[in-house]
This record gives structure tokens, sequence and C-alpha cells, in this order.
């Protein structure tokens, strides 16, 4: 499937989908109201595989292909650390949206959202070394720590908002969220000396009625914006348990519509195994009173 764009596969025209068997590969390239890019697209042992400017998503029926964001500031940012007898070397890569540690360490993080013009700082005075990394943000700043130690390499804190501000031991993130509740959420992320604890605080703008067609959407949106207090009043009092539901959908980063044919209250998440983004459908159950009783993986029936 492709959408977000017209797309070429090798300079022909794309109108919704194209078939790769095994071992084949193809050249893309797409217009889109965010600029244009091109990419080489394969499939190796039953796996898409790409090498340029274009976002991969997994689906039960097949694969997505999406406009990548594309950074303005692309360029490749890199800070090398000693520590004793140990060298570490920290690269960002914006255009592919990676960290990548090698060295002492080896280690490669897929960031959570596009960004540009990083950069990075070593922060001493730690039991291990720390790198801060620090970028733009389409909607405003993004911030990242690496605690490096031989052989390990750490994330120990990613986000992004309109705002982030370091004090002492202390980093606050404000963001706004585009959902139905349209959130203001204010994360702290305070520094223990071996990880970073958060609270949050959680503004409600908008307070829709929940209804059979918009409650999956609210819980999704609410474990994205890690709400407990809204995600518990959604659910029956059975299931009201906020920890076994962020445990059970995991790091979702995105709420949709569903691509391809499901019923009118099912949604689709978009989260990320490893380096893969992939796309899950859900439908659920509703009790007497309209609140979720139960929830079902459409890919799995």
């Amino acid at each position: 499937m492709v959408s977000g764009g017209q797309f070429f596969a090798d300079g022909f025209a794309l109108r919704r989908a194209f078939t790769l068997e095994e071992g084949e590969s193809r050249l893309i390239s797409y217009l889109s109201n965010g600029g244009c890019g091109c990419a080489t697209v394969g499939v190796e042992n039953g796996e898409v595989t790409c090498d340029g400017a274009l976002t991969v998503i997994e689906w039960k029926a097949g694969w997505e292909l999406r406009p990548a964001p594309l950074p303005c500031g692309n360029a490749v940012a890199a800070i090398d650390v000693r520590s004793s007898e140990n060298v570490f070397r920290v690269e960002c890569r914006p255009l592919c949206g990676q960290i990548r540690v090698t060295g002492a360490a080896s280690a490669v993080w897929k960031a959570k959202t596009p960004f540009s013009r990083p950069v990075l700082t070593l922060i001493d005075g730690q039991k291990n070394k720390i790198v801060e990394i620090t970028a733009e943000h389409a909607d405003g700043k993004y911030i990242a720590m690496i605690s490096l130690s031989r052989g390990e390499a750490r994330l120990l804190l990613e986000d992004h908002g309109e705002s982030i501000t370091c004090q002492g031991n202390e980093v606050i993130v404000k963001k706004r969220f585009r959902d139905l509740c349209e959130r203001e959420v204010t994360a702290t992320y305070l520094w223990g000396g071996e990880s970073f604890s958060v609270s949050r605080e959680i503004i409600l703008h908008s307070r829709p009625t929940p209804n059979e067609n918009n409650v999956g959407r609210l819980l999704l949106e609410s474990v994205i914006a890690r709400d407990g207090k809204a995600l518990c009043s959604l659910l029956s009092p059975d299931v009201a348990d906020e920890n076994a539901v962020f445990d059970y959908f995991g790091e979702v980063f995105s709420v949709e519509d569903p691509p391809y044919g499901a019923v009118k209250s099912a949604v689709a998440a978009l989260t990320r195994k490893g380096e893969k983004t992939v796309g899950v459908i859900y439908d659920f159950d509703l009790d007497g009173e309209g609140r979720i009783c139960n929830v079902r993986c459409l890919d799995d029936e």
C-alpha cells in the first residue's frame, strides 16, 4: 500500500499498491505536501527493506509506504567520549532518525520522532558518562540522554515538546497533544543517580462524551499521553487496571483509522517492534454502561 502522496515505482505512477517478490527491489519516488523523496524498496527473507526517505509500516495485510518527514539540517552529528581506557562514539543521524553508539559499547535506537540539527554534549560528574542530545523537532524541541559504560549503552530519557527546560536534576517537557481531549501535558523527569523517574501534570481542554464510535480512540490516546485517570474512566471496573492496559498496548505513538476493512468502532495503533513500525487494529466490547470491558486485536482473529 502507498499513502500520503503521489508515488512512482521505477518511474511508473502507483495508484494504491504494488507487489514485490523475494529478492526483488524497486526505486520508489514520491511527491507530497511535505516535499519529495526516494528510496530503494526490496524484500529480503520475507521482510521489506528500505534505504531512503520513506516510512515503512507493517500491517497484517502487507506493508504500507508513506513519505518520511524530511528534516531540515540532516547532517550527522557525533561526539567521541573517553572513560579510562574506554572510547565511545555517539552519532545522531537525522535523515534515518537513528541514534547510534559504537566503540566500547554498541547500540542503535530508532528515535521516537523525527529531529534535525542535533547537538551532543557530554555531562560529567556522574558515575557513568552521560551524553545529552538536543535537537529541533517539528513542534518544538527534542531531547535524549544516554548513559555509557564499558559494554553497555542505556537510553535514559527521550522526549519532545513545545518547550524543554533543564533545572538541576530535573528535565521539564511541556507539550500539547492533537487528540480528542486536547491534552496539555507537563512531564517532569527527576534524576536519581542511576535513572530518571517521571511525573506528569495533565490538563484536558476538551471532554468529549464517549460513545461506541470514539471510545477506542479515546482509550488509545490516553495510552499515548500516559493519562491513567482518563484511561480508567473509560474502562469497566473489572478491568480498570491502568498498568495492565499500558503493558498490553506497549508504546503506541499514533492512533488512526484502519487502512483496510474493519468495523466502524475499530481503531489502528502504530507502535514499534525493534526498529520496525507496526500497525495493529483493535476493536472494543462495551458493558451496559458504555465502558470498555474487553479489547480485541482484530489481527489475531
